[in-house]
């Protein structure tokens, strides 16, 4: 009962948009007859979009395909933009209501206040917030299209206590949230991976959700990952949406057999999934520690990581990197650790796909969900290093946040 009347609060919210806008663009282009049979087309096709995304979180996703993702992704930009234009429609009748209150004031014992109505809109600004609103749908349009495969690698000069003088100028590479089930492009991700590998890293880390909610989205791009090259080898740890299949499952063998079945897939592609443990990586007599909690996140997000078992028998001063999905982790339970922890890895939040990011100065509207949304961040000599992601979820588009691969270069602190 409580989803129903939520999808219905949404379709009264979306239809009441809906409307409003409609009625702003009829008074631009006069009523006429082939305006209103393109906006009834295009409300249906959205709203037919929006049932497919709503299906697809019903079921499995399956795996995309270029069409599904540009209406999808169409969807979404015709939404907002029907949303800014309706803020900017509701500005301006306000200030219509109010200098016609304002007349009615003026007007009292004067028999035109009888008479005195609300003005028309003005078609200039009328037309002008229609302009302004199609400002970002031309961006999310190119965000669907080109924007979330446009790979970005991130270099990162990573200072680290204690690191070993073989370890100086060691190379780590780090991808997270892959996403599969949401790419529709096997020949656009393998580009990623060519790029990732043109940066020769000696390490390479993911961070988790492989997947958005079953273990077979990976399938058509087993391959493809499997192609990722690290002489000192490659480790992975689980995210929230790795999860999502496992409890659709009643019964503890089909779980048993399904999380089995889904590290298989890790092993496949090259990964050591570390789940709440550790492996040294060695060279020559030295050694740095790379350890992997499952996902452990705030809020409703499951909570398997165990930082003590991913932590158990290394050395007090040996230098450790971990992995750990989501970035809440970080201040609630790494921070307050009694093991120094030099650098933790998570990714989740995407930078919510969308933001500015420029000249070294970035925003997205994620930071007022996550303190810890994107880039490097240090506290008490710990580091904390939030990924854009590899992948999409949801929106399949990345506007001014392109898809990440970071490559940190080791050096002596």
């Amino acid at each position: 009962m409580s989803r129903l009347i939520f999808i219905l609060v949404i379709l009264a919210v979306y239809f009441s948009i809906d409307l409003y806008a409609y009625i702003g663009l009829d008074g631009v282009f006069g009523g006429s007859l082939t305006y209103r049979s393109t906006y009834l087309f295009i409300s249906l096709l959205v709203l037919g979009s929006f049932g497919k995304i709503f299906t697809d979180l019903q079921a499995n996703f399956g795996v995309r395909n270029p069409l599904t993702n540009f209406l999808i992704g169409f969807a979404f930009a015709v939404f907002v933009t029907k949303l800014i234009f309706s803020i900017l429609l509701v500005g301006q009748d306000i200030s219509r209501l109010v200098l016609a209150f304002a007349n009615g004031i003026a007007s009292i014992g004067d028999h035109a206040f009888l008479s005195s109505t609300i003005p028309p809109r003005a078609w200039m600004i009328t037309m002008a917030s229609a302009l302004i609103s199609a400002i970002p749908f031309l961006i999310m349009i190119y965000g669907i299209t080109w924007g979330k495969y446009r790979y970005k690698v991130v270099e990162v000069d990573l200072p680290i206590k204690n690191l070993p003088d073989s370890f100086i100028g060691f190379k780590i590479a780090q991808i997270s949230d892959v996403h599969a089930g949401s790419f529709d492009s096997v020949k656009q991700v393998a580009k990623g991976i060519d790029l990732l590998n043109e940066q020769e890293p000696d390490v390479i880390l993911f961070t988790g959700d492989l997947v958005n909610s079953h273990k077979d989205e990976i399938d058509p791009y087993v391959e493809v990952f499997s192609n990722m090259n690290a002489p000192y080898g490659m480790y992975s740890v689980t995210g929230n949406h790795d999860y999502y299949g496992m409890y659709r499952y009643g019964v503890p063998a089909d779980k048993d057999s399904y999380w089995k079945d889904f590290e298989d897939k890790h092993r496949q592609i090259g990964f050591k999934l570390l789940n709440n443990e550790n492996h040294i990586v060695r060279k020559g007599d030295a050694h740095i520690h790379i350890a992997g909690v499952e996902n452990w996140g705030a809020g409703p997000f499951p909570k398997r990581g165990i930082l003590n078992l991913a932590l158990r028998t290394i050395e007090d001063q040996a230098p450790v990197i971990l992995m750990s999905h989501d970035p809440t982790h970080w201040p609630l339970h790494v921070l307050p650790h009694e093991r120094n922890i030099d650098l933790t890895l998570s990714g989740h939040t995407h930078a919510m796909q969308f933001g500015i990011n420029f000249l070294g100065w970035a925003w997205s509207p994620v930071k007022y969900r996550y303190k810890h949304w994107m880039g490097l961040y240090e506290e008490n000599d710990q580091k904390l290093y939030v990924n854009r992601g590899f992948g999409f979820l949801g929106f399949p588009g990345r506007v001014g946040m392109s898809p990440e691969i970071t490559l940190f270069t080791l050096k002596q602190q």
